[in-house]
This record gives structure tokens, sequence and C-alpha cells, in this order.
């Protein structure tokens, strides 16, 4: 970023974060008025905050809402799916190498923006074939709850940035000689550039 970009970023940057404080003064006021229980005050709340960051200036690590369609299937192929929105990390870490001549002495460090605190949700599919197994309908996952830069666990994270994935069973297998109970599959939706809306 060039001296001259930098009016027109913190220009921007004010703009969105005086439409967001509006966001949030209108949202305390559908709370006051009981318009809104807690917890969708809550998530609206998170969302409020999370619009007032400009995704295409920010240099810092932050939370952010990503839309998928999730599907279940179970051993007869009949099918759950609905939409669900996520909260996951999302944004910029720096990053040094201190590389020596030396082979092979050197300095990494390449953070990467990762859920920091997580938190286990549930959702019911609404939209059930008929007849399909009970159980098929729960779809479980992790939203994170706060954000920051630190080294990738493999663990707890797909350190690749792979967009797509298919999970097996999400239980013991079948009587079906190893037949996975229930497959899901994510799929994501497209990414919204910029979460104020505008």
């Amino acid at each position: 970023m060039t001296t001259s970009d930098r009016p027109v970023a913190q220009s921007r940057g004010r703009r969105a974060a005086l439409s967001a404080l509006l966001a949030l003064l209108l949202l305390l006021q559908a709370a006051r008025a009981d318009l809104l229980d807690e917890e969708r005050l809550e998530r609206a709340l998170e969302r409020t905050l999370a619009a007032a960051v400009d995704v295409r200036t920010t240099l810092e690590c932050h939370p952010r809402v990503y839309n998928h369609t999730v599907t279940r299937v179970d051993r007869n192929g009949r099918s759950c799916s609905d939409h669900v929105s996520v909260t996951s990390c999302w944004g910029r870490c720096d990053s040094n190498e201190i590389s020596d001549y030396r082979f092979p002495y050197k300095r990494s460090h390449h953070p990467v923006c990762i859920h920091d605190l997580r938190e286990p949700r549930v959702l019911t599919l609404r939209h059930c074939q008929e007849g399909v197994e009970p159980g098929t309908e729960r779809y479980e996952y992790l939203e994170a709850k706060r954000c920051s830069c630190q080294v990738c666990r493999s663990s707890e994270a797909s350190c690749e940035g792979l967009r797509y994935r298919s999970v097996g069973p999400s239980g013991p297998a079948g009587p079906a000689g190893g037949q996975p109970a229930v497959i899901e599959q994510i799929r994501q939706l497209p990414m919204v550039i910029n979460n104020r809306g505008d």
C-alpha cells in the first residue's frame, strides 16, 4: 500500500466502523423492545462486528461467517440437507523467515489465521427425504468463537487449504459389512467478498 492509498483506506475503515456502530445501535434498540431473543441478538451482534472489517484492507485475523450446504446420506441412500452459516476464521498473519547460508540453519515463523477457541454446535437438517433413518437429520460441527494468528495444527484444521472434503462415517460402521452408516458432504457456497452487504 502506498502512502497516497492510506487516507483512502482509513476513510473506508471509518465508514465501515460508523455503519457497524449504527447497525449495533439498531440491534440494541430492537433488543430493548424485546424483538430479538438473547441468542439471536448475540449472533446478530457477532455478524455486525464482523461486518465492520474491510476485508480488502485488513491485515489481521478475524471471525467471519461462511455459508455452506450440508447433506447427510443414510445407508439406504436417503438424505437430509440444509444450509448452515458457520463462523470461521479468516485474515492475514505476519510471517517471516530468516535464512542462513549454512544449511540447514534458518528460523521460520509462518503463522496462519486459525480458531483460538471453538464451540460445538448441533443443527437439525430440515430437508429430509421420506423414510430417512433416524439420526441422519442431526449435524454436529465446530464454530470458531475467537481467532488468532498461530501455527497451524493439522490435528484440528486442514493446513493445506482444501475447500471441499468428504467425511466418512460419523459413528461405527453399520451392519452392511463396513459400509458407513452416514456419509456427510459439505459444499461451500459462493464466498461473499464483503460482509457489509453493500
